[in-house]
């Protein structure tokens, strides 16, 4: 593989999002929900260069809504338990 291929790494803030959601779900969930392997998981949460492929499936998932629906339900139950 050429090394240019691996050059493209995550933000902070996205893989800030991406252990949220695996503090939430688990990594099966994710890898799951971003048709990722968990090696390329793995290397993007890391801060590791990955092809540009992965970048795009990660990037789309955690722009989709669902994760984000799901992460900010969790986010809204957790805060009404604690009310009660």
């Amino acid at each position: 593989m050429n090394d240019a291929a691996r050059d493209l790494a995550l933000s902070a803030e996205e893989r800030r999002a991406l252990h949220a959601f695996i503090e939430k779900f688990g990594e099966r969930a994710l890898v799951a929900e971003l048709n990722v392997s968990r090696q390329a998981l793995g290397r993007a949460l890391a801060g590791l260069g990955v092809r540009r492929g992965t970048i795009a499936l990660v990037r789309a998932g955690v722009a989709s809504p669902n994760i984000r629906e799901k992460l900010k339900g969790t986010e809204d139950a957790g805060s009404s338990r604690r009310s009660t």
